[in-house]
């Protein structure tokens, strides 16, 4: 019997839009805690960047841990785990898709948001809070997927701490085989409701061919937003999964948890130090 509470839409609408929404209302609580305490003493940063980013961060720490906590902690197998990765990148995709002209012409929009401002302040404090909640949004789905990874990880037999410690550079090399390795078991604990969605969940699992398809345009699509450096790495971290799956392909997922989950950590520490010292 399946889980009545695992169901697509909680990983990609219900539980974001429950990090959106929450943030959102402690970011104005801290900001109206943080003028209070302002009025009462003299709060002064002066140049400490590091204490101006943990306040930045601050509002957002519980609510993250709240999405967290409501969204299933049951072992997620192969097939769930490709159908949660795949509708957070999709939406992901499509929102980005129906965002960049708004980049594209950026100052253009900003002259004519200036001028909404001056005459309509009603109507430009209703959208900014809309953006400002769907961008919250969006952060709350990457959430959802960097869980449920995780979560796959943990369930191939990876150590909690050698997942965090892969993190976030080389975590890719960690959750590849889970997406990618097929599983003896084709345990499904999620529930898909949309008929479309699930026609196309199963042509995904129909072979393997289709699943590289998918896998292949999900990641090379978000590494194309992020720039060439992160095309790159991605790129080079499918080569050294592609030549230790070849090596190791009978026992592969047995032995991820050693030699292999060591070598993301060393991979991700390297390139990490290579960045503070730039």
């Amino acid at each position: 019997m399946k889980n009545t509470n695992n169901q697509l839409k909680s990983w990609i609408f219900g539980k974001p839009i429950l990090f959106s929404v929450a943030s959102f209302l402690s970011v104005l609580v801290f900001i109206l805690l943080y003028s209070l305490i302002g009025s009462i003493i003299s709060i002064d940063l002066g140049n400490n960047s590091l204490i101006g980013l943990l306040l930045l961060i601050l509002p957002f720490i519980y609510p993250a841990y709240y999405m967290i906590k409501k969204l299933p902690h049951d072992k997620i197998h192969r097939n769930d785990f490709i159908a949660i990765v795949n509708g957070c990148a999709f939406v992901s995709i499509l929102l980005s898709l129906i965002t960049a002209p708004y980049f594209l012409y950026l100052d253009y929009l900003h002259n004519k948001m200036e001028f909404v401002r001056a005459t309509h302040p009603i109507l430009f404090n209703t959208t900014a809070i809309f953006v400002i909640i769907l961008a919250l949004y969006l952060v709350g789905l990457t959430l959802s997927s960097i869980y449920a990874k995780y979560k796959r990880c943990t369930t191939m037999g990876v150590s909690p701490w050698k997942v965090i410690l892969s993190m976030p550079f080389t975590f890719f090399m960690l959750w590849t085989p889970g997406y990618l390795i097929e599983e003896k078991t084709k345990k499904s604990d999620l529930q898909i409701k949309s008929t479309w969605y699930t026609k196309f969940h199963k042509w995904v699992l129909a072979n393997i061919h289709n699943t590289l398809c998918v896998f292949l345009f999900i990641v090379l699509f978000r590494s194309a937003i992020a720039g060439i450096a992160t095309i790159v790495l991605t790129v080079a971290l499918l080569v050294i999964y592609t030549l230790w799956y070849k090596k190791h392909k009978s026992d592969f997922i047995q032995n991820i948890n050693k030699g292999y989950a060591l070598t993301a950590i060393c991979l991700n520490i390297a390139i990490i130090i290579s960045l503070l010292l730039q």
